[in-house]
């Protein structure tokens, strides 16, 4: 059994100033809210690459996704929010890293209720 330990306390940190445009604009159905999304998430992604354990990156980044999506707060961003969250958990399972996926299910029993 892993010992991960998941920083949920992650989720309250502040929004630097490209997340909080990205979330507005998508709020907002604003032009170029897509190009700007796809801008932050692939320096995100460029960080899983360089990251010295690139799965539990990846699964990270699948968290931040939802956590972004899901302060956007738009029906089309919970989905992707929610459906984000079930990735995480689903890579976490599939690392073997139990202890991690069963923090990320918390988490995303926190904002989406328990789903079994």
């Amino acid at each position: 059994m892993d010992q991960e330990n998941w920083d949920l306390n992650k989720e309250q940190e502040g929004l630097n100033d490209k997340e909080q445009e990205v979330i507005t604009t998508l709020k907002e159905n604003k032009e170029g809210a897509r190009e700007l999304l796809q801008e932050l998430l692939i320096e995100k992604e460029n960080e899983v690459k360089e990251s010295k354990d690139p799965a539990r990156a990846a699964i990270e980044l699948n968290v931040y996704r939802a956590r972004l999506y899901y302060k956007v707060g738009t029906d089309e961003a919970l989905e992707e929010s929610f459906n984000d969250y079930e990735d995480a958990i689903s890579q976490a399972l599939n690392e073997g890293r139990t202890d991690l996926a069963n923090q990320i299910i918390a988490e995303e029993n926190k904002y989406f209720g328990e789903s079994n």
